[in-house]
């Protein structure tokens, strides 16, 4: 797909201006500062209650979360040094690799659910919609956060699976937060759509058909935190410490359900009785490397990713 191989040459040519020297900077306390970009949504509750808990800090860490739309979006800070880790999925490291933008995972993110019980992701219709079957999405226009990613192809993926012709599907780019309301006026027949939104649209009338992530594969890795190649090779030892204290924030998260529901508020926009009551993700420390795998093949399949890919150089180095 051209527009995937544009939006990373642009990329590309952005982080070449960037002024970062791959140098961890250190606090006045002899803390080392980062920086972590994160879309703020249910799915990052860990890395914020990890820097609540102090996880971070008895690390020596001074962890600064900021947000972004996607990980795409956050290749060139990562690579002008801007931020030193982000939040997003594997699809996004690997068309960075195919444009010589050296990336790699430092740990796990998030997993997605293993059936419709405990699902997190939703392909959604408004209320008004005629969209009762996958088949009914047959050339239809879906909206997504990011174009030539994660998205479309677990969308591709599932409806497939499903039994529907994904030849003439279309997709168009739009935020999380604006894709209720792009249901709402018709502009999107469907959207890929995560928590909080799953449960505002549902509380509206909304629909949910199926969870793509849980067709495509059961706890599917759809994002992990990375960071440059450069950075963490240059600074081994903050690659280390914020592994540790991340895979603790993971498994504390999933096994402290109030915390983090009390927590999401405070760095989302989500409102303290959504996020009482909506399913949350599943956290876990142990990378699921075989849904990446699964997913690199996908995306080679539906041309988001193009040639070959090495997935190996984008795992993490432990």
């Amino acid at each position: 797909m051209k527009r995937a191989a544009v939006t990373l040459t642009a990329l590309a040519l952005l982080a070449g201006c960037g002024g970062g020297d791959d140098t961890a900077e250190q606090s006045a306390e002899g803390r080392t500062k980062l920086v972590v970009g994160v879309i703020p949504i249910a799915d990052v509750a860990p890395l914020y209650l990890g820097v609540e808990k102090g996880f971070f800090r008895e690390e020596k860490l001074d962890v600064e979360a900021r947000p972004i739309q996607g990980g795409a979006a956050a290749v060139p800070s990562i690579m002008a040094n801007e931020f030193q880790i982000a939040f997003g999925n594997s699809i996004s490291l690997l068309q960075a690799q195919k444009r010589n933008l050296k990336l790699r995972i430092v740990t796990e993110g998030v997993q997605a659910g293993k059936s419709d019980a405990d699902s997190t992701n939703g392909m959604m219709v408004g209320k008004d919609s005629d969209v009762r079957e996958p088949t009914d999405l047959e050339g239809q226009t879906i909206a997504v956060n990011t174009l030539d990613n994660l998205g479309e192809v677990t969308v591709r993926a599932s409806l497939e699976k499903q039994g529907a012709d994904v030849s003439d599907l279309k997709f168009v780019e739009v935020p999380f937060p604006e894709m209720n309301t792009a249901l709402e006026r018709g502009s999107v027949a469907a959207a890929w759509h995560v928590e909080p939104f799953i449960s505002q649209l549902s509380a509206a009338g909304g629909r949910k058909l199926f969870d793509p992530f849980v067709e495509t594969h059961p706890r599917l890795t759809p994002a992990q935190y990375f960071g440059s190649a450069k950075f963490l090779d240059k600074n081994p030892d903050v690659e280390e410490r914020f592994s540790r204290a991340m895979n603790k924030s993971l498994d504390y998260a999933q096994t402290h359900e109030a915390e983090v529901r009390k927590l999401i508020p405070e760095y989302s926009e989500i409102p303290p009785e959504v996020a009482k009551k909506m399913p949350l993700p599943y956290w876990t420390s142990e990378l699921n490397v075989q849904s990446i795998e699964d997913l690199t093949e996908l995306a080679g399949k539906y041309g988001v990713l193009e040639g070959d890919v090495d997935v190996q150089a984008i795992l993490p180095k432990q």
